[in-house]
């Protein structure tokens, strides 16, 4: 017989022996230690499905975990906490989506004041808003720090061109291109806003001027 081969029948009885709660605390334990699922799982001799059932069951209110512990049944439980998280999540989707319209519209705003300090006709300016709208979203997003509102002339006038004061048409469209473009990827780092935003004036101004 080789007893290298066997368990110690006590080690083996304790291990079956473990109560949810005991059990509760031994993954506990064993999560604490940087353990993954299967360690854990070996060590209690459980499958890795009852270890991820657990530290579910450890994200449960205090209350509800020591129901757990008494037998209550813990399947009702993770449920309402599935439907508490999607809940969360889509509380944060649409607070994301309110926060990124605040800035779309910021956006827009600003896109279409700066416009209309120039001497420019509707086709001028769609001419300017469709030569950054592509460059713009092949620029792609940028983690850079969020300028805010009391910085935004300063930006958009740091980031100016050198050009001649008397500009023909061409050479002011040109121009204005190019200072849009640097101005806006500054000041909105965030590319599926710049599209949106180039997107709401450009459809503007097609309706100004729908021979455009």
């Amino acid at each position: 017989m080789n007893l290298n081969t066997l368990v110690p029948q006590s080690q083996a009885s304790c291990t079956n022996r473990l109560s949810r709660k005991d059990r509760l605390f031994r993954v506990q334990m064993g999560v604490a230690a940087g353990k993954s699922n299967r360690q854990i799982a070996k060590q209690l001799r459980v499958d890795e499905g009852t270890v991820r059932r657990d530290r579910r069951t450890l994200l449960l209110s205090e209350p509800e975990i020591q129901a757990v512990e008494a037998g209550a049944a813990v399947e009702p439980l993770l449920r309402k906490q599935e439907r508490q998280k999607a809940a969360t999540a889509r509380e944060r989707h649409e607070a994301a989506e309110r926060g990124n319209q605040f800035l779309t519209n910021r956006m827009t705003k600003l896109i279409a004041n700066w416009l209309n300090g120039f001497s420019l006709i509707v086709p001028d300016m769609l001419h300017i808003i469709m030569g950054v709208d592509r460059p713009s979203w092949e620029y792609g997003t940028r983690r850079i720090a969020y300028v805010p509102d009391s910085k935004i002339k300063a930006a958009i006038e740091a980031t100016k061109p050198k050009a001649d004061d008397d500009l023909e048409t061409f050479a002011l469209i040109e121009f204005l291109r190019v200072w849009l473009f640097r101005w806006m990827v500054l000041v909105e780092p965030d590319r599926d806003i710049r599209d949106r935003a180039l997107t709401k004036i450009r459809l503007e101004l097609e309706r100004q001027w729908p021979a455009c």
